[in-house]
Order: C-alpha cells, then sequence, then structure tokens
C-alpha cells in the first residue's frame, strides 16, 4: 500500500509508492516496479523478452502468461485472443496485464534454444585476435641490475619484438603484481597497448565474445583466442521482439521519438548481457579473461 507523510500544518501530504514485486518462474528472477506496469515491460526490463509480434499492442496472442498470485482482470483483448478456458485457469496477455499487487507469473518456453545454440562447439576457427599474451620470468631486482619496473617490463617486450605503451593505470599495478607473482608474469597486449599484467602465466586463458544480432534470435559464442576454439555457445529470442516481429516494425516503434529508441537500445544489450551471464556461468571462465567483443548484426 501507499504510504502518507504529513508535510505540515497547511501543507499537503507526501505520497511515497510501495514498489511491487513480480517474480517469473521458472526462472525465479523477481524485480520490483511501480504499480501499473505490465508484465510485459517488466520482464523486458529484466532481460527475460517475451514472444511478442505486434509491439505490445494485444493483437498478437503470443505473449501470453499464467498469473499464478496476483491475477488481473482480464481485458478486452485477452477475451479475443485467449479461451474462456485459458482465462479461467489464469492465463493472461503479459502486455495487457497491469500489476497492481504483489505477482507470480510463469512464462512457457521464454527462453528459446534452437539449433545455432549448440554449433560451433568443438569446431576449430582460424582466428587473427588484435589480442596477444605474452608470459614472462622476468630477473628480479639487485645491486647489479636497478632497472624500474617499467623498464623491466618494456626491456622484456622490446626482445620479443613488441612496443610497449601503456596507461598510467596499468603501470600502477606493477610493483604489487610483479612481488606477489615472483617477477612471474603474463602481459596483455591489445595491439601495442599493454592493457593489463597478470600474475603468473594466463596464456592459456584469452578469450574474446562474438554476438550475432538476428531479429529474432541473438547469438553469443564466447571463444578461446589462442586455440581458436569455441568454450560456449547460447542463443535466445532478441529482446527486441516485443517492439515488432520485424525491423521495420521497430523503426516504426523508434520514431516514436528519443524514449522508445532507448527503449530499444536497451533491450538488445540487456540480451546480450544475460547470454554473457550464461556463457560465464556455463564455461566456467572468468569474465576478467575477456579482452575482445565484436558485435555482427543488421545495420537497418
Amino acid at each position: 500500500m501507499d504510504r502518507k507523510l504529513s508535510g505540515g500544518p497547511g501543507q499537503d501530504d507526501i505520497v511515497i509508492a510501495r514498489k511491487l514485486e513480480v517474480t517469473y518462474l521458472p526462472f525465479d528472477r523477481t524485480t520490483r516496479v511501480p504499480a501499473g506496469t505490465t508484465v510485459f515491460s517488466a520482464a523486458h526490463w529484466i532481460g527475460l523478452p517475451i514472444d511478442s509480434t505486434c509491439g505490445g499492442r494485444g493483437t498478437c496472442g503470443k505473449c501470453k502468461v499464467r498469473v499464478i498470485h496476483g491475477l488481473a482482470d482480464p481485458e478486452t483483448a485477452d477475451h479475443r485472443q485467449l479461451r474462456p478456458q485459458e482465462i479461467a485457469e489464469g492465463w493472461r496477455l503479459s502486455c495487457q496485464a497491469h500489476i497492481y499487487e504483489d505477482m507470480t507469473c510463469e512464462v512457457p518456453q521464454l527462453l528459446r534454444v534452437p539449433k545455432a545454440a549448440t554449433m560451433g562447439l568443438g569446431r576449430l576457427v582460424i582466428l587473427d585476435p588484435n589480442v596477444r599474451k605474452v608470459y614472462f620470468e622476468l630477473a628480479e631486482p639487485s645491486m647489479h641490475d636497478q632497472r624500474s619496473d617499467v623498464a623491466r617490463l618494456r626491456d622484456a617486450l622490446t626482445e620479443e619484438g613488441h612496443d610497449m605503451a601503456a596507461g598510467v593505470a596499468v603501470l600502477r599495478t606493477l610493483p604489487q603484481v610483479f612481488r606477489e607473482a615472483g617477477f612471474r608474469v603474463t602481459a596483455v597486449l591489445a595491439g601495442e597497448q599493454l592493457v593489463a599484467v597478470e600474475p603468473g602465466d594466463t596464456t592459456d586463458e584469452c578469450y574474446g565474445v562474438a554476438f550475432d544480432v538476428g531479429t529474432t534470435t541473438l547469438v553469443g559464442t564466447l571463444m578461446n583466442l589462442r586455440t581458436g576454439m569455441a568454450a560456449s555457445v547460447l542463443s535466445t529470442l532478441n529482446g527486441q521482439a516485443p517492439f515488432g516481429a520485424d525491423v521495420i516494425s521497430r523503426i516504426s516503434h523508434g520514431m516514436n521519438g528519443p524514449d522508445s529508441i532507448r527503449e530499444l537500445q536497451q533491450a538488445v544489450v540487456g540480451t546480450m548481457n544475460s547470454i554473457l551471464a550464461e556463457l560465464y556461468r556455463e564455461s566456467g571462465v572468468s569474465p576478467s579473461r575477456t579482452y575482445e567483443a565484436v558485435i555482427a548484426g543488421n545495420v537497418t
């Protein structure tokens, strides 16, 4: 319920609206939203795109969910798109179902995994990555070798045929990393730019991620840049799908103004972030070992 705070004599009360919780099963994802938000929009905000081809206008009937708790009254579109038995069982069009109390709903087949999700694993790809790793066992400082840490690393890179350009933030890490690792370190180079120095030999842990942004499906691949092998491949419904089944419909939505453009941008970024988190979870790769990203999609 909303709470009222007294503003004092002669002042209006201030109403503080409590945000409502909506939980999506079987994913056990919960978010808090203002009263009146649709189930469709709330799911989209947390990266759980619900299938829809009409842009949330209630005309395609594909975005139906089953409300387990906090059932909303059926709207006109529900009666048009759903059978009476479905309505009685708690099914609602998520784009028409507004949240006015804490709600739990079940989303059928939300995360779709087409055949593309399993392609690429075990397949060697010849890569020419911009990021490279070089392992060094550096000589420790002594009375006869009093070079600075920066000079020590620069000289080692020069011997391997690399120039060294580095920002202050990276250079500041050298004293601690060198001494904690006994001067056995791995330099991470993006072109000739030193982007990190890691303790020990981490040359086998060099990853990049590639996204193929399709109109319907978004595929993410986590690649080992050293071996050319895919560590994990996943796909899901493009989060922009609720705004239209085709590119033209989404362009039309974006023409409604800056907020609509922002919705489209957040939808696809949210989908990529969800895939990325799952790629890391499935492969066991640390996000800190990912150094490059490539995105391909329809330029329209």
